[in-house]
């Protein structure tokens, strides 16, 4: 089977990409050209609004994915990892990885990824920030951790941010060597400057998606707050896209794992497959809604008499909190 239209691969990198050109004869043109407005301007001359291109989703494939669309051509992006397991080539270089993804292209198995529109994208590069200053925070308070268990100290409380810890810490200070109340002092401070950052942009998220009918929708959910409807919205984008509950359900990797086999059908955990943010925010909600009296409290009760909490919740990242 060959493709009614050129067909364009591109194995994207950070300084170079190389293309694959597959013509309706079934020859190809295979080249590469930089990473920069130099480079992609010129390979924007040569598009005609026929054409067919395929990236995989990196870093920046979404920016390609827009501003090549504006030139009228039809982009797809690829699922990296479902390609690697069609293609399972021993020999993996830029030539080969771009000859894949226009042949899976023209012959129209290409496994593609959604693409988000500016608005979705935008509200994610946002939530990926605050997870960066969360984590940021986390990494710090070990440290801190780290060095008062070296002097033979430990701070009950599990948040060094709170009062009770600020008057821990200033009782042991005068314990502590010279160096070491600077190095403490020092990481103190990296605390308090990623806290703030992380509160000035949490007001900022609060403010630009609390109006939105959607963010209200969610938020009358038990358990659901304003940042926690940002993350759901961010990850399922435009709910169109799946065909059914089950899909959605599937998109976050909370379905059960089957394998079946003639009539033996076997369930057991959650895949974990799909969106990591998605299924972090929906596990979150569900701590705070088993928190409240009510059918659904009793349920949990119910549930955590015949499984353990892990089976319940599955595995939950602290620097997400």
């Amino acid at each position: 089977m060959f493709p009614v239209k050129r067909c364009i691969g591109l194995d994207v990198h950070k300084h170079t990409i190389y293309a694959t050109e597959l013509y309706p004869d079934a020859s190809r043109r295979q080249y590469e050209f930089q990473n920069n407005e130099k480079g992609l301007s010129s390979f924007e001359q040569s598009l005609k609004p026929e054409d067919r291109i395929a990236l995989e989703a990196t870093t920046n494939a979404f920016y390609l994915c827009r501003r090549f669309m504006l030139r009228g051509c039809e982009v797809l992006v690829a699922n990296p990892m479902k390609i690697h397991q069609i293609s399972r080539s021993n020999a993996k270089t830029d030539r080969n990885d771009s000859d894949v993804l226009a042949k899976l292209l023209s012959v129209g198995l290409l496994p593609t990824v959604w693409v988000p529109d500016p608005e979705t994208q935008a509200l994610r590069d946002l939530l990926q920030e605050r997870n960066s200053l969360v984590g940021h925070a986390t990494r710090i308070q070990n440290r801190i951790r780290a060095l008062l268990t070296a002097h033979g100290l430990t701070c009950s409380s599990s948040d060094l941010r709170t009062r009770y810890s600020d008057l821990f810490l200033c009782q042991v200070q005068a314990r502590l060597p010279k160096h070491t109340r600077e190095k403490l002092d020092s990481l103190l401070r990296q605390l308090e400057s990623v806290d703030s950052e992380r509160r000035r942009l949490h007001a900022f998220l609060r403010t630009d998606v609390a109006e939105r009918p959607d963010v209200e929708l969610l938020c009358s959910i038990p358990g659901v707050s304003v940042i926690l409807a940002a993350i759901i919205l961010a990850a399922i984008g435009t709910i169109e896209r799946f065909p059914n509950p089950h899909s959605l359900a599937n998109y976050a990797g909370l379905v059960p794992r089957v394998r079946s086999s003639a009539h033996k059908a076997k369930h057991g955990s959650i895949t974990k497959a799909g969106s990591r943010d998605l299924r972090w925010a929906l596990n979150q909600a569900v701590h705070q809604l088993v928190r409240q009296p009510g059918p659904f409290q009793a349920m949990y009760r119910r549930l955590v008499r015949r499984k353990n909490k892990a089976c319940l919740f599955g595995w939950l990242p602290n620097a997400r909190a």
